[in-house]
Formats: C-alpha cells, structure tokens, sequence
C-alpha cells in the first residue's frame, strides 16, 4: 500500500520507495544537465530542487547504504558533469567559510531528520508516540530515561530504522546531554562523524582565500573559477601530464615552460601586459606607489593593498575579470587553435568591467551604485564614464 509516497507493506518496501525517490533524482539532474550551470549553480540546483525530494521519505525510512551511494554518485557526476572528480568529496560538503561549496550532506542530513521523532516523543501525547517507545525504549533509554518504563510494553530487537536513530543518538551524545544541546551542535557532530576531519591543502591554507573568493562584488562565473584555483582543481597541462597525457607545455607559442596554474595566471610572459595595467589601475585607485602586485595576489588575493572595501571590491572584481579572460583565451588555443593577441584580451577585459558598471547603473540605486563604483567611475549629463 502506498501512503503519501511511502510503500508499506510486507517484503521490502524501504527499498521500493527509496528506488523510486533516487529514479526522481536521477530524472532532475538529468533535466538540468544540458545546461551550461557553474559549480556554485549546481550546487544550489542540488540543494534546492533535487535533495528536497528525499526530506521527506527521510523523515519515515531509514536510507540503505546502497541508496546512500547511488545518489552520490549521481549528485556528484552532475556536478562534475561525468568528469574527473577535481576535488575530494570531503571538501565539496564544507560550508563556504572552510573552502568548500556549501553541498547538503545529505546521508547526515537524512540521518538527522530520521531522529526528529525521537525528541518529538519525549513530551508529546500523539499516538505516534507509542510507537516510538515500543521499539526504542531499551535503544534510547541512555539518552532519554523517560522513554523507558518497566510498566509499558518494549522491544527487546528494534528495526533498521530504529538502530539507525539509536546509532545517531551514541554520535550525538559525544557533544554533551542529547536533550539540551542545540540542533545546530547535534548536526554538526553527525556530520563530523560521517564526513570526517577534511584538512585543507597547501594552495588554500587561510579563511583569507575564501573571503576574496566569495566576495560580494563577483558573479558566479568568477567565483567559480577562483575557487578552482585555490583548489588547483583546473586541468591544465601540467596536471593532464600526471594522468600520463599529453606533455605538460603551455599551449601557447613560443612558450615552452610547465603549464601549472601559477603559469597560466602569473609566470606566462603573455599575462605580464595584463597586470601591468592592473597595477596602474592600482595606483591610481588606491593613491599608493609602494604596493605592487604580487603572485599571492593574483593567484588567491593574499596581501591585498592598503584601501577601504569599496576599492578593494573593485579590484578583486578586475583581477578576477583578468583571470577569466586570461582562462577563455587559453582553453580557445588548446580546444579551437585560435590565440588572440594580448592586447586584444586585454580591451575584451575593460569592455566587460565597463558592460557590469554600466549595468549596475541601471539597476541599482544611486545611493548603492556610488558605494559600490564610485572611485572608479564618474557620472556626466546623467551618463556614467568609467575611468579604466
């Protein structure tokens, strides 16, 4: 019998409806898989329009192992877009703060809104609650003493879904008194538990990176792109040579050197024009000729210069504008054979910061449009002119 989208019934009906809560998600993604989206994009697909399908079976049914990593592997060949995975699993579920996409970990999560019931039955008087101190009694009454009474029937061997609760309960606990501590801290000790303590590497090592990645002033399209970076999650040359392909040389002319990510963004004789002018933009932005542009900054916007946010917001949105552009050009050499001089690119650069400052004009109000572009902008005739 199906109730509300849950089979009941003898045989296994857990299996019956998880089957078909994963064909769902499975069905979604793939709607949303010819779509050109940003990792940011498909993460918020994922967590908006795709893990809300399972809340509610999870609140009822406790998850087989085999469904748990059906959907993750699907979740996670759509976010790579059935590629190479570039980055642990591990990282992706962190929040933003601690370098990761802020993706629902959904195993804890469904582990987590499974146990809701238990506290639900601690005080209340819905009928439900009888149900949950015959097959819990014995399990929970470590954790709540007051499920548990000699005068009240209980069971002695609890289902999956129950062992599963009490599971969750041990991990809890680690945290403190189960019935007085916050949800936020109890999630988060699950979540800790399945997850696990994920280090960060060497190319991120500071919430410094995160905050400049992340950075009100940037689109997705940019963030995207820098959080790749600070996570050496772009497949240059160099990192197709370690999977034995290809030779490991920057594809443009007359450049023979390793094609790591430093190269492309900083150490290429061909970026130099763009940071020269970001430099002079510098300059005259923040007034100071002792600060000059450093691998740091132009990488992961480590050591920034001496200015307040507004100009600060300015420039991580150009230095990420230049790092896009410089990253078009080069996937047009290696997958068109097309290179555009850099002088060209450059202009492209400026014609895209002048098309974003023109259209904040637009939309925004004066009083916000001034405190975001206002050291880099004037407005003539009530027409705005950017000073690049």
């Amino acid at each position: 019998m199906k109730i509300n989208g849950i089979w009941f019934g003898y045989g296994s009906p857990e299996s019956l409806t998880w089957n078909e809560k994963v064909d769902l998600v499975e069905a979604r993604l793939k709607d949303f898989g010819d779509r050109y989206i940003s990792l940011l994009g498909k993460v918020t697909v994922i967590n908006r329009f795709v893990y809300p399908l399972l809340w509610y079976p999870g609140t009822v049914l406790a998850a087989p192992e085999r469904v748990l990593v059906r959907l993750e592997r699907a979740v996670f060949s759509f976010l790579w877009s059935g590629g190479t995975e570039l980055v642990r699993r591990g990282v992706v579920y962190q929040d933003l703060r601690r370098g990761g996409l802020g993706l629902v970990h959904f195993p804890s999560k469904l582990r987590f809104l499974l146990t809701k019931c238990v506290y639900s039955a601690v005080d209340s008087r819905m009928p439900f609650v009888y149900f949950v101190r015959y097959w819990g009694g014995l399990s929970f009454r470590r954790f709540f003493p007051s499920l548990f009474s000699n005068s009240e029937p209980h069971s002695w061997r609890p289902t999956g879904a129950y062992s599963q609760m009490r599971e969750t309960l041990r991990i809890m606990s680690t945290v403190g008194d189960v019935s007085q501590s916050s949800a936020r801290d109890l999630y988060r000790a699950v979540f800790d538990e399945l997850v696990g303590q994920v280090q960060p590497n060497h190319f991120a090592s500071g919430p410094e990176v995160w905050r400049v990645v992340h950075s009100r002033s940037l689109d997705y399209r940019r963030r995207d792109l820098l959080w790749r970076i600070a996570h050496d999650a772009i497949v240059t040359n160099l990192k197709r040579l370690r999977w034995r392909l290809g030779d490991g040389i920057c594809p443009r002319t007359r450049c023979t050197k390793w094609e790591s990510v430093s190269h492309v963004f900083w150490q290429c004789d061909y970026v130099a024009l763009f940071w020269e002018w970001f430099q002079v933009l510098t300059d005259r932005l923040t007034l100071c000729n002792t600060w000059a542009v450093s691998q740091d900054y132009a990488l992961y916007g480590l050591s920034p210069p001496p200015c307040n946010t507004s100009v600060q917001d300015i420039l991580t949105f150009v230095s990420a504008s230049i790092k896009l552009a410089l990253w078009r050009d080069r996937c047009n050499i290696v997958f068109r054979g097309v290179g555009t001089p850099a002088d060209v690119v450059l202009a492209s650069v400026r014609a895209e910061v002048k098309l974003r400052v023109e259209s904040d004009f637009v939309r925004l109000p004066r009083s916000a449009f001034g405190r975001r572009w206002g050291p880099l902008v004037s407005v003539r005739a009530g027409r705005v002119v950017v000073n690049l």
